[in-house]
């Protein structure tokens, strides 16, 4: 009896438990691309961001990070989905292997924090091949 009340009282507390997932809209990007951040709360639970926006990318292979977000907060109610974006030609931002991640806390639980990651890879734009110098070299071989 004991261990069913034990694990009604678990059940019940993962049901309402915050569940944050991010996901980003394609794998590979061109530098100057735009990527679309997409974070969906599937828990039962509010989740509170404390920048805006709520996201921080990390660059992987590098020691280049961008630290995004002013002071503010944001609320994602359970059920609820929030989409941003990144222009990766703003600055722009170096090819290479990026992170995003976004973490929060329970509304209702402060001490509680959630956090997800999706991560995408940075490509340089490629030139048109006939006006490149490796083009024209080509063709007085």
């Amino acid at each position: 009896m004991r261990s069913l009340t034990l694990l009604g009282l678990l059940l019940a507390c993962s049901s309402v438990a915050a569940a944050l997932t991010v996901t980003v809209d394609q794998e590979v990007y061109v530098v100057g691309q735009t990527v679309t951040i997409t974070y969906d709360n599937t828990g039962g639970e509010a989740i509170e961001f404390r920048s805006i926006p709520p996201f921080t990318i990390h660059r992987l292979d590098g020691d280049y990070e961008f630290i995004l977000g002013l002071p503010g907060i944001v609320v994602l109610p359970a059920g609820e989905t929030m989409v941003e974006t990144w222009d990766t030609g703003m600055l722009p931002d170096p090819a290479g292997q990026y992170r995003v991640v976004v973490s929060g806390w329970l509304q209702a639980d402060p001490d509680e924090t959630v956090s997800a990651a999706a991560d995408y890879t940075l490509e340089e734009p490629v030139a048109a091949q006939a006006s490149t110098w490796s083009a024209v070299h080509r063709l007085f071989r």
